[in-house]
């Protein structure tokens, strides 16, 4: 059975976070269930903060936690996380220490158009953006023009329109 779902406004659904980090369920089933503190990344961790952990595929923010430390890995780290290692294909290894693991219950559903876009981190600014009407709006042509603008190139159009429907009229001219 699918987990019950909620969906917030940003401030919810980040709490004091900025960021939500993307992982395969596989491997954040792992972190959830406390069997995974390390996560393997191609580059040293870029906020080593708290951040809210998102589930890959399903749009779901799932936990918090915390990154308190980014290094490359030893050879007897990568030993110890061959099963990991072997799923990856990255120069070097970085371990991202993850602590203070906080399952978020029900998980969060993330608007798709909020997730739209994002790799690996997905920006609490953006959900934001999407709380204020910012997001998803189809932009109209006054948002490009003047008033002025839009009238004189809705009479062009419809100059162009008369042309195409009467070729022989326009030929004249």
């Amino acid at each position: 059975m699918a987990p019950k779902v909620q969906s917030p406004n940003a401030a919810v659904a980040f709490g004091t976070t900025a960021y939500a980090l993307k992982i395969r369920p596989y491997w954040l089933a792992k972190i959830l269930q406390g069997e995974k503190r390390v996560e393997i990344r191609g580059g040293r961790c870029p906020h080593p903060e708290r951040i809210t952990l998102m589930e890959t595929g399903s749009l779901l923010l799932r936990a918090r936690a915390t990154i308190t430390q980014s290094h490359l890995m030893t050879d007897s780290e990568l030993l110890e996380n061959q099963e990991a290692v072997s799923d990856l294909d990255y120069k070097e290894y970085w371990a991202w220490t993850l602590t203070e693991v906080e399952v978020l219950d029900p998980p969060i559903l993330v608007p798709s158009m909020v997730a739209r876009g994002s790799v690996t981190w997905m920006l609490r600014t953006r959900w934001e953006a999407w709380d204020a009407g910012h997001l998803g709006l189809q932009p109209k042509i006054s948002d490009f023009f003047g008033r002025d603008s839009s009238a004189a190139s809705s009479s062009r159009t419809r100059s162009r329109s008369r042309a195409a429907a009467n070729p022989d009229a326009a030929a004249d001219n």
